[in-house]
């Protein structure tokens, strides 16, 4: 098999250099890295020709530059098509795209690529560690590097059945394929191009599209593994971060997503709100324009999860009303108005601070709210995406993976941190350290 690693960048020439570095350390060669550059004017392009001359064979990485400034869409965009240009063999080609403060886990291609020689599915997930840059900024934890516990197995699943759960009940399910963090087969992107007239990425959130858009094609031909191919980086520049706070610069946000206003961010039928729900029916609207057997959501669902956000999840009355406001305008949009004041009315606001504090305040060890193990990666000196990943590398265990549903296989973290897990970590950063 061969992978295209396809990163999507704007303006942030700091991580890029650390994402790119995490790439390239693999023990396999069969695979090319990608960079789609949305014209930064940051030394984006010196950090890649940089990489390039370091390059021993000087044919791993490939830049491009956008020929206009770029929705975070078209970039996906450009980008793919720029790649598919590129490949020879569609069915035995797959695409990897992550972001600018992304990893790839050191030498994870080549467990992968085992994988797909003994079952070559049209897609590949797994399961990501998440890191927080030091960047970060007060409204989270620095340094934070967050690991679940892992098991050598993964299963087959069957994406469409997956993706009618969603439609059900527009939660975010983990276990779906998706282009961002996830490896798919070239032929599934020609194939949805030839289909839906020549465009792959439609809606503003490109990533969670694919998940609802690829899952019909894929069907069971699609894997989860409980292993990490690629972690998850969240800088102070992470668009994600960005949407999602509730008061975060709306002209950033804009600049971003190429657009006059953030209302264009969603569908005329939706109201930009920052949660995966919003997400999912603006994806599923879209789709559903494309591909019939996408079954569609019922948006009193939709009403009902998002009242349940707001009454956990408001910081104050402010912030509340101020959400509350635009829920009445999807109701509004959607003839839902009496459904939203009877819900309201039969569901009071909830307070759960003393919960967001408790988990902030943990950074070490086993955290109940998450059920993760946290590391402080800044207490050991760490500052970047690549050391982070070479914690996680060590961390995999080296048996060959399996496939198999039983979770038993999964040693629970609050027995794995009494037997001495933190020991565990601490010599693999002494070893990287050194």
């Amino acid at each position: 098999m061969f992978f295209h690693l396809v990163i999507t960048t704007k303006r942030r020439a700091n991580t890029l250099k650390w994402t790119i570095k995490t790439c390239l350390h693999q023990n396999i060669d069969n695979f090319k890295v990608w960079v789609g550059d949305n014209r930064s004017e940051d030394g984006t392009k010196e950090v890649v020709d940089e990489w390039i001359q370091k390059d021993k064979n000087g044919s791993k990485i490939e830049y491009r530059l956008a020929p206009r400034d770029l929705s975070m869409t078209e970039n996906y965009e450009f980008i793919l098509h720029e790649v598919l240009k590129d490949v020879k063999d569609p069915n035995n080609e797959y695409i990897i795209y992550i972001g600018d403060d992304d990893a790839v886990i050191p030498n994870s291609l080549k467990m992968l690529d085992d994988i797909l020689e003994r079952h070559p599915v049209k897609s590949v997930a797994w399961r990501k560690p998440v890191y927080y840059w030091n960047n970060i900024g007060e409204n989270s934890i620095p340094g934070l590097l967050q690991i679940e516990s892992l098991r050598p197995n993964f299963k087959i699943h069957d994406a469409k059945a997956e993706m009618d759960k969603v439609s059900t009940d527009l939660a975010l399910r983990v276990e779906m394929p998706e282009t961002y963090h996830g490896a798919n087969k070239a032929r599934l992107f020609l194939d949805i191009i030839k289909q839906d007239g020549g465009t792959f990425f439609r809606a503003m959130w490109p990533d969670v599209y694919s998940r609802i858009r690829m899952a019909p094609y894929i069907g069971k031909s699609f894997i989860y593994i409980y292993q990490p191919i690629t972690m998850h980086g969240i800088s102070g520049a992470s668009l994600g971060l960005k949407i999602n706070h509730p008061f975060s610069d709306r002209k950033e946000v804009e600049s971003e997503f190429g657009i006059e206003k953030s209302e264009e961010i969603a569908h005329p039928k939706l109201e930009v709100f920052p949660c995966a729900e919003i997400y999912n029916a603006d994806s599923i609207l879209v789709a559903c324009e494309y591909d019939s057997s996408i079954k569609n959501f019922d948006f009193k669902v939709l009403i009902e999860k998002l009242v349940y956000k707001i009454n956990h999840d408001s910081q104050d009355q402010e912030h509340y009303e101020h959400n509350l406001l635009k829920i009445r305008k999807i109701a509004e949009k959607n003839d839902l108005v009496p459904y939203l004041e009877n819900y309201v009315k039969n569901n009071p606001i909830v307070s759960f601070q003393d919960d967001l504090e408790a988990y902030n305040n943990i950074t070490w060890g086993y955290n109940p709210y998450t059920m993760k193990y946290h590391i402080d990666t800044i207490k050991y000196g760490f500052d970047n995406v690549y050391q982070a990943a070479m914690i996680v590398s060590e961390h995999i265990p080296c048996t060959p993976l399996i496939e198999s549903s039983n979770y038993f296989l999964e040693v629970p973290f609050k027995d794995y941190v009494t037997n001495g897990v933190k020991i565990f970590f601490e010599k693999i950063i002494s070893r990287i350290k050194r």
